[in-house]
């Protein structure tokens, strides 16, 4: 690692709300940094921060402000990203959230608010969906990567919570093997793009620590289960500890690791075949799996992952490759996984048969950032008119909305206001 010649002043402030405390740590510049950032997401397995893909991450900030999300642990991230990987940035601040309430700090709303990178640290996914999820936190995640057009990743429990379809961990830890054979067990809570909201990853589910302990059985479940609920297309990524993935604008994902060094060090991407039908043939409460489809249920590509990031797949289709990467069959009989190497590479796109109109409800997850002091903006890629409402449902203002042009809110009275279009209703807080 390579280290600044400076010395770093990390300062630990506490704020105090409803009673307690959360914890912030700041270091860098206090001013806001006017930069404009490049889109990206990181995506890492587990056990510790690849270098490699950490400096992509902060190379997009692009000398911006770097917030860390945390709800346990303290300032671990602040020298690292601020000096030993060697990229210049305004400032890292980490915010220790440690109820629900935080995540309506004003604090933490300006300073998510002004970053142009979110990094969120592993811990326990089911306290980030109980703390952050329908918060201003996760209005500003998803403002920053949609909007603004900065970079956000996690590792572990902070990359399971970046897919649209998610893994909430909200009762007791899946396991392989038993919900293989009942794919309905009580330990398999899923999320349905209703937390964190990034186009390239909206019909794909993830998991991390992949290989400590064997993962292939429960992610094989998941994608089972939702594809039951939700319909093709769905796909599943799964990173090696020290293993992560880059994701660039354009939808191309790299893989960075250790490998040949650690022959382990790879990530594995699922999606289904080309050949219908696709659903599991057993898929019941209390009853193994079967998803076998003549041993060709799911079509694997392993990446091996190097420190070059030189293998490489773009999430566009899910069948273009660099690299010396390889596809395996990959099918499940009686809650046995089985594997095929050598493997023919898919001809279709993974998204063959999706439904236009399907394809762009990621595009209107609601508005940010909420509460909302002066402007307010709809996640919406394409125009779209609404109508501004009070609490009592009374219009005060409608109009067009164009990507990227905030609406003003600065003339109403702080208070509840709703924001409608012709897909839903958004609630907003206007504050002071």
């Amino acid at each position: 690692m390579r280290y600044r010649g400076i010395l770093l002043l990390i300062c630990l402030i506490s704020y105090t709300l409803s009673g307690q405390s959360y914890d912030v740590y700041h270091t860098g510049d206090t001013a806001d940094a006017t930069v404009v950032p490049s889109r990206g997401i990181v995506l890492m397995g587990g056990a510790g921060e690849h270098d490699a893909a950490m400096r992509w991450f902060l190379q997009r900030a692009n000398g911006g402000d770097v917030v860390v999300l945390r709800t346990s642990g303290g300032s671990g991230y602040q020298n690292y990203l601020y000096a030993q990987l060697g990229v210049p940035v305004n400032s890292v601040r980490t915010f220790v959230l440690k109820s629900r309430q935080h995540s309506y700090d004003p604090q933490v709303i300006k300073y998510l608010s002004r970053a142009e990178a979110i990094w969120i640290a592993g811990g326990n996914q089911a306290t980030y969906v109980n703390y952050w999820k329908d918060t201003p936190v996760d209005s500003l995640i998803n403002h920053l990567y949609n909007i603004k057009g900065g970079v956000v990743g996690g590792i572990s429990a902070g990359m399971a919570i970046l897919t649209g379809f998610y893994y909430p961990a909200l009762t007791t830890s899946a396991e392989s093997n038993t919900v293989l054979n009942n794919p309905f067990h009580s330990s398999v809570t899923l999320g349905m793009n209703d937390f964190i909201q990034i186009p390239i990853l909206q019909r794909v589910i993830g998991d991390t620590h992949f290989n400590n302990p064997d993962r292939r059985g429960r992610l094989i479940t998941f994608m089972a289960r939702l594809l039951a609920q939700k319909g093709s297309p769905v796909l599943g990524i799964g990173a090696h500890e020290f293993c992560a993935v880059t994701i660039n604008d354009s939808g191309i994902a790299r893989v960075y690791g250790e490998f040949p060094k650690y022959p382990s060090d790879r990530v594995v991407f699922f999606r289904l075949s080309c050949d219908t039908p696709q659903t599991p043939e057993v898929l019941a409460s209390n009853t193994p799996l079967t998803w076998n489809r003549g041993g060709k249920a799911l079509k694997v590509f392993i990446a091996p992952a190097d420190t070059n990031g030189s293998v490489s797949i773009d999430l566009n289709d899910w069948k273009t490759t660099t690299g010396n990467g390889y596809w395996e069959d990959w099918y499940v009989v009686n809650g046995t996984l089985y594997t095929t190497p050598n493997a023919i590479a898919p001809t279709c796109s993974a998204f063959s048969g999706l439904n236009t109109s399907e394809s762009y409800q990621y595009h209107l997850s609601g508005v940010f950032p909420n509460p909302a002091p002066d402007k307010i903006w709809i996640n919406s890629f394409e125009p779209i008119h609404y109508k501004l409402l009070d609490a009592m449902g009374k219009i005060l203002s409608e109009g067009m909305y164009y990507p990227n042009e905030a609406i003003d809110v600065q003339w109403l009275p702080a208070g509840i206001y709703l924001l409608q279009t012709k897909h839903a209703s958004y609630k907003f807080l206007k504050s002071k």
